[in-house]
């Protein structure tokens, strides 16, 4: 049995939605120790039947989910 080899990334840039994020010290070696990266098989369907914004509120990112009516 071959041992597969776990990729050694490194995070340089963060960002969500529009916004971009400061990374945070040690999270490219927590996310290696972890087994994090593995080979993108299929994408996930999106939630149908929403809508999905990223803005910022008060110095904060928040998600806002919607229901479509």
């Amino acid at each position: 049995m071959q041992k597969q080899k776990i990729p050694n990334l490194t995070i340089t840039r963060l960002q969500i939605g529009e916004f971009e994020v400061p990374v945070p010290v040690g999270l490219s070696e927590l996310l290696n120790r972890a087994g994090a990266w593995k080979e993108k098989k299929e994408a996930p369907a999106p939630h149908e039947g929403y809508t999905r914004e990223v803005v910022k509120v008060e110095g904060k990112i928040v998600t806002r989910l919607r229901k479509i009516s």
